[in-house]
């Protein structure tokens, strides 16, 4: 189900989220840069083992500092290893720093800590998308049909 963000204050809050997600991902990419990752990942799954960032490097690093999730694709910083903490403080300290997950899903009245909110700006126009069986506060939004979506969409592809 989509909907449009109408209620002017509501914006505001969703924006400044934004802001601080992006300052957040800002001194994630630096971090990983220091040690050598290649890629990262917010990490909010059965997957990753864990909520929060998860590095990926291009070549296997340091056993001795590094661990593999349980999917193998990502790995975390070992908590056994004095070079693994400290990397680990700072992956926390970065995740304090964000929250943006649950701040936004608690903007709309979500609970639920695994369900996260989808938000996507179209045409200076906030969307917002949740799940059809999701229990969530309407307040300052109005409901739009994918037909309406697909023309905001298309209206920024036209432009």
């Amino acid at each position: 189900m989509f909907y449009k963000i109408v209620d002017k204050a509501l914006v505001g809050a969703v924006e400044a989220v934004y802001v601080k997600r992006n300052q957040a991902e800002a001194v994630f990419t630096r971090l990983s840069r220091r040690v050598g990752a290649s890629r990262t990942r917010y990490g909010a799954s059965d997957t990753c083992g864990h909520r929060g960032f998860a590095f990926i490097f291009s070549k296997e690093p340091d056993r001795m500092h590094w661990k593999r999730d349980r999917s193998g694709d990502f790995w975390m910083p070992k908590l056994s290893s004095k070079e693994g903490k400290k990397v680990h403080v700072q992956v926390q300290d970065i995740e304090r720093m964000d929250g943006s997950r649950w701040e936004l899903s608690q903007l709309f009245g979500i609970d639920d800590i695994f369900k996260s909110v989808g938000i996507r700006k179209v045409a200076d126009v906030l969307i917002v998308e949740f799940g059809d069986d999701w229990k969530f506060s309407a307040e300052g939004l109005k409901r739009i049909s994918d037909v309406e979506l697909e023309e905001l969409e298309q209206g920024v592809k036209d432009a």
